[in-house]
């Protein structure tokens, strides 16, 4: 039987049996099923697994930019073609492309020009990503000792990192910052260091995805290193 509600309804029965599986006098009882939006066309959720857009960007020369750029489609059968990738550059101008040039500004840059990559795949499904490479990180690029070398790992992570630092002298534990892509302080800690290595474990959870930068200071001087939460 079906409604104007666009609810139709079974009607069936259930047989009882005793142990000898012989059905009992009254072994029949009555039932109804009720199943909602019958006659609705069923449309599926093609963005629930939207696509993944990243990339990282850094000065090139007075006035321009570099990026290296990577994205995945989402969902199994989503493509990304050339012209479903759009950049903004902050200053009004646009481009498309998975692998764009450097970008010359026309006038210099502040450390407020963001920096947007969208991405669209054939499923008309779109995602974005935003950095500021002309932030305090980028303004100020650090001095690392000779010898030194940060390396963080895993990158990507959607939890914790290992932050490790070679080419070390004796000294007390260094100061080890989590900055954000504007340049801002989002955890710090201090990490010993045993034999001239720096190991520092650091937990990710709870920050939203995107590009990070890990600090590392000491007696030698600075070393930074990006990584990137899921």
């Amino acid at each position: 039987m079906f409604t104007a509600g666009g609810t139709a309804y079974l009607k069936g029965h259930v047989d009882q049996c005793n142990g000898s599986f012989q059905p009992f006098p009254s072994g029949y009882a009555a039932y109804f099923a009720a199943f909602a939006n019958v006659g609705v066309p069923y449309v599926p959720a093609l963005c629930a697994r939207p696509p993944v857009a990243y990339f990282v960007a850094a000065p090139a020369g007075a006035g321009a930019v570099q990026v290296l750029a990577s994205a995945t489609p989402g969902p199994r059968y989503a493509e990304l073609v050339h012209w479903a990738w759009a950049w903004a550059w902050g200053d009004g101008t646009t481009s498309t492309g998975p692998a764009p040039g450097p970008h010359t500004y026309a006038v210099p840059p502040g450390a407020g020009t963001a920096v947007t990559l969208t991405v669209t795949n054939s499923l008309g499904c779109t995602a974005a990503h935003t950095e500021y490479p002309f932030g305090p990180l980028a303004a100020r690029p650090p001095q690392a000792g000779a010898g030194m070398s940060l390396v963080l790992w895993p990158s990507p992570s959607a939890g914790r990192t290992t932050a490790t630092l070679g080419g070390l002298g004796a000294q007390p534990p260094a100061a080890v910052a989590l900055l954000n892509a504007l340049g801002q302080l989002v955890r710090q800690t201090k990490a010993p260091v045993v034999a001239g290595i720096l190991t520092a474990e650091l937990d990710l959870t709870g920050l939203p995805a995107g590009l990070y930068a890990v600090r590392v200071s000491t007696r030698e001087g600075t070393a930074v290193a990006r990584v990137v939460k899921e």
